[in-house]
Parts: C-alpha cells; structure tokens; sequence
C-alpha cells in the first residue's frame, strides 16, 4: 500500500510537473499539499484498517479457539446428556417397576382386606353360632338338672315302693301262712268231727 502510495506521489509529481508548465507556482504548491495531506490521511485510513485486520485476525483466532472450546464443551455436553437419558431411563425403569408393584401390592392389600372382611363375617356368624350352642348347653344342662333331680325323685319313690313292696310281701306270706295254717286246723277239725 505504501508502494501504491509512492506511486501516486510520483505520479502527482509528474502531474504537477506538467501544470507547473502550464500554471502558476503557488497553484502547484497548494495542489500539492492538498495531495500530501490526502496522502497522509490515506496512509492513516490504511493503518487503521491494517490494525482492525489484526485485531480482526486475533479476534478470529479468539473466535476459533473459542469455537473449539465449544464444539469440546457441546461434545462433553452430548455424552453427559446420554448418560443422564440412560440414567432417566434407569430411573424411569425402576420407577415404573415400583409403580407396578405398589398395584400389585394394592391389589394383594385389597384382596386381603377382603378375605379379612370375609373371614370376619364368618368369625362373627361363628360367634352367634357359639351363643346359640351355649344357650343350648345352658338349655341342655338345665334340663339335665331337672332329670338328674326328677331321677334321684324317681329313686327315692323306688326305694319307697321297694320298701313298701317287701312289706306288701312279708303281709302277703305271712297272710298265706296264717291261710295254710288255716287250712290245717280246717283239715284237721274235719277230720276230728268224721
């Protein structure tokens, strides 16, 4: 560019060369330094320019390097996100396995208080049975009473008439003694009177 500059300059001389032929002095002089100042201001734009191309230039290589840093951080980011998908998985896994055995738990608690409702019923239709077989016992035990004490009763009306019996029978023999010995003396006082 400084090159290109130089170039122009000389070029401009040559210019003014020619004008100061054809014109005045002063004209040349002002031309000239209008051209120089363009110049200088030219060469600063150009190394402005050539500084912004480096900073540009640093802040690609920023940029890069960056980018890099990124496209690392992006693939660490992507194994992690399997690795949290596979232990979502895992964890969903054992979720959903726990929720099926806590139905099938609810379920088997379920059927259990039914077989408890079950098995209560039957207890409490058990236990009026047993009422209703203690009022019996009661019952049985009550009339088994009555008859053990209308059995001795019985007894001792046996006894009675076993006593009353005998004597009965003590009466009757001693009756049929006296009887035969009534017929004796019968026999005998007929045969005394023949």
């Amino acid at each position: 560019m400084l090159k290109l500059s130089q170039m122009t300059l000389n070029n401009l001389e040559t210019v003014l060369d020619e004008r100061r032929k054809a014109g005045s002095v002063e004209y040349i002089k002002t031309v000239k330094a209008e051209y120089s100042e363009a110049i200088q201001l030219l060469n600063e734009k150009i190394e402005l320019l050539s500084n912004q191309v480096s900073s540009l230039r640093e802040e690609k290589q920023q940029y890069k390097a960056l980018t890099q840093d990124l496209e690392s951080d992006n693939h660490l980011l992507r194994e992690k996100n399997v690795e949290l998908e596979n232990e979502l998985s895992h964890h969903i896994k054992r979720a959903e396995d726990i929720l099926c055995r806590d139905r099938s738990h609810e379920s088997n608690t379920q059927a259990n208080a039914k077989e408890k409702e079950e098995l209560e019923r039957q207890l409490k239709l058990k236990e009026l049975e047993n009422v209703k077989l203690r009022e019996k016992c009661a019952d049985v035990e009550q009339t088994a009473s009555q008859m053990e004490e209308t059995l001795r009763n019985s007894e001792a009306k046996l006894k009675e008439l076993r006593k009353r019996d005998a004597t009965h029978l003590e009466a009757i023999a001693s009756y049929v003694k006296d009887i035969h010995e009534m017929k004796d003396c019968l026999k005998t006082t007929r045969f005394s009177l023949l």
